[in-house]
């Protein structure tokens, strides 16, 4: 049974800041994390291309998601643990300042 695992969130135009498994803060500084921050000028991610294909691929312009990659399973039994993650948007004069 594998004990890694790769999955793909999606989120509304945001940003994202703190991300936990089952209640528990994962260390973003040791799993593969590429975050995609709702640009329209945002590629691909590559390893989603490199699994499915880059002509069935779309490059989700505008919309922010996570692509986990080696994402160890061990301590959630073996299963994927629940996701939460903290996303955030900036509004009025503050988003266009950032």
């Amino acid at each position: 049974m594998p004990t890694t695992a790769t999955s793909r969130w999606g989120f509304a135009k945001a940003r994202i800041g703190w991300i936990w498994a089952d209640g528990r803060e994962v260390d973003q500084s040791v799993v593969a994390i590429c975050k995609y921050l709702s640009t329209e000028t945002q590629e691909q991610d590559l390893l989603i291309v490199a699994k499915e294909g880059a002509y069935v691929v779309p490059p989700f312009k505008g919309l922010a998601y996570l692509v986990v990659e080696r994402f160890s399973v061990e301590a959630f039994g073996n299963r994927m643990p629940q996701i939460t993650a903290e996303v955030y948007r900036p509004v009025g004069a503050i988003e266009e300042k950032l």
